[in-house]
């Protein structure tokens, strides 16, 4: 993924930082997790650093109401705490997504690394708030069938089906659609409805089949 360039689903962000993944995993504590595990409370202190091994784990927040506003949905090669070791305090819940394997980095021996080290989290940080920008920018932009559309490819990109052409399966419920690009349920549900009624996608509960270039195609016609 290039600086910046707009994303749902953000993976490999440390792409050409072999060094640092190394210097990382020579004492990091590797976990195994469950899908619904806690890495981190919004509002908690962060006393860990996470590199996303397999698996996924998205960033939600919970508004006044109990809410929750899924931000971004992390994939291999994301580090996952990284603004809360700034701040302290995390703005975010970091939940796993589906099970997952992670690397651990106490926060006292990330602040110990040597400046080869920080200068890639501060990268690391900088394409982070690029991302950001450019996803508010794109939800302006971009239709709820774009949104959409969007977020199925990039959920399918470390699928084989994208390679091999093969119906591809993703687990969403309609609020977690809604939530990510920023719609409501209804409105998903009406989208849905309508690509599955143009044999586009199959619907079966939070299961959502489709082949790849066709939606592909799709997007590239809004």
């Amino acid at each position: 993924m290039d600086d910046g360039q707009f994303t749902y689903m953000t993976a490999d962000w440390l792409l050409g930082h072999e060094k640092f993944i190394e210097k990382f995993l020579q004492t990091a504590e590797i976990r195994f997790l469950k899908k619904g595990d806690i890495l981190i409370r919004q509002g908690e202190p962060v006393d860990y650093l996470y590199l996303v091994l397999k698996g996924s784990v998205e960033s939600y927040f919970e508004n006044e109401s109990g809410r929750q506003k899924i931000t971004s949905i992390c994939q291999r090669g994301v580090l996952v705490g990284l603004t809360g070791l700034n701040d302290y305090m995390e703005h975010h819940t970091m939940r796993c997504r589906t099970s997952a394997i992670v690397a651990v980095a106490p926060k006292e021996t990330v602040y110990q690394w040597d400046s080869d080290m920080l200068m890639a989290l501060i990268q690391m940080q900088t394409r982070k708030m690029k991302t950001a920008f450019a996803q508010m920018i794109h939800q302006v932009a971009q239709t709820i069938e774009g949104r959409i559309l969007r977020l199925l490819l990039e959920a399918a990109s470390e699928d084989e089906a994208k390679e091999y052409e093969i119906p591809v399966n993703i687990v969403f419920s309609r609020q977690e659609i809604a939530s990510i690009v920023g719609s409501t349920r209804e409105r998903v549900g009406q989208v849905l409805n309508e690509l599955q009624n143009e044999k586009l996608l199959e619907i079966d509960g939070r299961d959502i089949y489709f082949y790849p270039s066709a939606l592909r195609r799709r997007l590239e016609q809004l």
